[in-house]
């Protein structure tokens, strides 16, 4: 069994080999790296930073902006509600707007994990994206 410093190392490796060619990525694979990011488990500080540079270079190149509330439900889920949300108020978002926190925090010293928030306009589209970053 491999010890969690060489299972954080090749998290690491890995995020950072797939950030290095961001612009060789399709939208739909950022989707897809971003949504597995949503499923990690987060045992330090490190790796919750690792997965905040992952959100940040996702929400750059995902094209999340424009998609609809059907798109975004395929490509993560459905969102958390903003409604009872003081991160999504305090960043001026909805209580019908969506949040995603990315990873599952597996160590009670991790208060904060990187979100994910998507605000939508009249119309169903994502109008407003917003990456809480812990980095």
């Amino acid at each position: 069994m491999r010890s969690r410093k060489a299972v954080i190392a090749m998290l690491v490796g890995v995020l950072c080999a797939c950030a290095a060619h961001s612009s060789d990525v399709k939208p739909e694979t950022w989707r897809a790296r971003l949504r597995a990011a949503m499923q990690q488990p987060v045992d330090s500080r490190e790796g919750r930073d690792e997965l905040s540079r992952l959100l940040v270079d996702a929400v750059e190149n995902a094209e999340i902006e424009r998609l609809t509330l059907a798109e975004v439900r395929a490509a993560f889920g459905a969102g958390i509600a903003c409604e009872d949300s003081a991160l999504c108020k305090q960043h001026g978002f909805a209580a019908d707007d969506w949040y995603y926190p990315i990873g599952n925090a597996k160590d009670p010293h991790i208060k904060q994990l990187p979100t994910l928030i998507i605000g939508w306009d009249p119309q169903g589209r994502a109008a407003r994206v917003y990456a809480l970053r812990t980095h």
